[in-house]
């Protein structure tokens, strides 16, 4: 028996990793078509901060989403982490609807929120409490 659950523990982790590495052969979306994907800095509306924002090149209308800040006003101006998933609007390409858990990195605490991104034709993005404008400006790529 524990041969047995060793053995799919490993064919498991192999199949994970052959479609973490596999040709993208579906229509995902690539940096080049996808206004979203890259680094991305802001201001704070609310405290003056810098926020860092990370959206990834995902499957489909979906990108993974990783926001760092200094000072996060959720967490009682601490530091913290935010990550989730962002997903384009059906109806409108140029809007995504953000899902993200904050960590509080002192207090350890965990807070969900919803935030909603707009790219714009100066190739800067509004939304999510940055300063704006200039909004959220584009470091990469």
């Amino acid at each position: 028996m524990k041969r047995f659950i060793i053995g799919a523990l490993i064919v498991g982790v192999i199949a994970t990793f052959s479609v973490a590495i596999a040709p993208k052969t579906s229509a995902a979306p690539t940096t080049a078509n996808d206004p979203f994907v890259g680094a991305w800095t802001g201001i704070d509306e609310a405290d003056g901060s810098n926020m860092r924002l990370l959206i990834g090149r995902g499957f489909g209308r979906w990108h993974p989403i990783l926001w760092l800040e200094g000072y996060f006003s959720a967490c009682e101006g601490e530091p913290g982490t935010a990550f989730g998933r962002a997903i384009t609007d059906r109806s409108d390409e140029n809007l995504v609807h953000a899902s993200v858990w904050i960590v509080c990195w002192t207090r350890g605490e965990t807070l969900r929120a919803d935030v909603e991104l707009t790219y714009r034709d100066d190739d800067t993005l509004g939304g999510g409490g940055v300063v704006d404008p200039p909004g959220w400006e584009r470091l990469w790529p």
